[in-house]
């Protein structure tokens, strides 16, 4: 990821990162996402979709166990050589506006695997925090990018991947305070891709490893991989607007 200039907003209702947020509105994602790539593109089994809907609504009542509001100090950091980085962490390393927030463009990369089932693209983080833990890809945006151009970017990035901007959609946007052990207000916007096949990707920049993992398996009691921040939320989300 790119480091870039610090906001020089002096409003932050004008900051370059306001009023970029939602590129795409709901409505918009619903009728071109969900009409036009998943019904048409993604064929979950019966069983899948019980299963997933059974997941889902088991993860929704019990949300804080990804939602990590800490309105005064973040939870303490127990990941070996975590405390030393976040001790030296600067702030504004890769942008912060005059409110103190950052932001970041993430994007969540399904397909539907040889086997059938529901695939999603995952990067084994080589930084801290959460160094060697499971996340989708994305980071920082850049000065003067909308989320949307930075999730693109970030995919191409940590992944060696292209793909079509106009299939990378919108989804929402997480703000709850310390989700990121890095400072309390760093505003991820997430956005999903469905690819139906998916090109040849290789982890490079800041990511240790790449590959594909069946959703299933992320919210299976044995969990198959460690996954970092608040990402098992931000998967369920977008797994939620598949089964709509």
């Amino acid at each position: 990821m790119r480091k870039h200039s610090e906001c020089q907003a002096k409003d932050p209702a004008t900051c370059r990162h306001h009023g970029r947020l939602s590129t795409t509105t709901k409505e918009d994602f619903m009728t071109s996402f969900i009409t036009t790539n998943v019904n048409k593109l993604v064929h979950l089994t019966d069983d899948e979709k019980l299963y997933l809907t059974s997941e889902l609504k088991a993860i929704n009542a019990k949300s804080g166990a990804y939602h990590h509001d800490y309105s005064e100090e973040p939870a303490p950091a127990t990941r070996e050589g975590e405390a030393e980085y976040l001790q030296t962490y600067d702030p504004w390393k890769y942008g912060t506006d005059p409110a103190g927030y950052s932001y970041t463009a993430d994007n969540i990369i399904f397909t539907k695997g040889e086997d059938g089932r529901l695939k999603i693209l995952l990067i084994e983080r080589g930084n801290f925090p959460y160094k060697g833990y499971w996340c989708h890809p994305g980071g920082f945006i850049d000065e003067g990018e909308t989320t949307h151009e930075a999730a693109v970017r970030e995919l191409k990035e940590e992944t060696s991947m292209d793909v079509s901007s106009d299939m990378v959609h919108f989804v929402k946007k997480y703000d709850h305070d310390w989700r990121d052990p890095r400072m309390k207000h760093i505003v991820m916007n997430t956005h999903v891709t469905f690819l139906p096949e998916i090109p040849k990707f290789e982890a490079a920049d800041d990511a240790a490893a790449a590959k594909l993992v069946d959703v299933k398996s992320l919210y299976s009691d044995s969990g198959s991989l460690p996954l970092g921040f608040d990402h098992k939320q931000s998967i369920a989300d977008s797994i939620s607007y598949l089964l709509r």
